[in-house]
C-alpha cells in the first residue's frame, strides 16, 4: 500500500499499514455482528407478532408465577 498521511508526504510504514487494516477488519467485524443481532430480533419479533394472532399468550399473572422459579 502505497499511501500517504494527508499532508505528511511519506508512505506509511508496515506497522501503519497493519494497524490501519487491523482498524479496518475490526470495524467489518463489529458492522457484521451488529447486522446478524438486528436480523436475529426482527425474526423474533416476527415469531412474537405470530404467537400474539394465533392466541398463544399469557397473562401478567401466568409469567409472574413462571419466574419465581428462573
Amino acid at each position: 500500500m502505497d499511501v500517504d498521511f494527508i499532508g505528511g508526504g511519506v508512505p506509511l510504514t508496515v506497522a501503519e499499514e497493519k494497524a490501519i487494516s487491523g482498524y479496518i477488519a475490526k470495524q467489518k467485524a463489529v458492522t457484521k455482528k451488529a447486522s446478524e443481532t438486528k436480523k436475529q430480533l426482527i425474526a423474533r419479533a416476527e415469531k412474537s407478532n405470530m404467537d400474539y394472532l394465533a392466541g398463544k399468550v399469557k397473562t401478567q399473572e401466568q409469567v409472574e408465577k413462571k419466574s419465581e422459579n428462573w
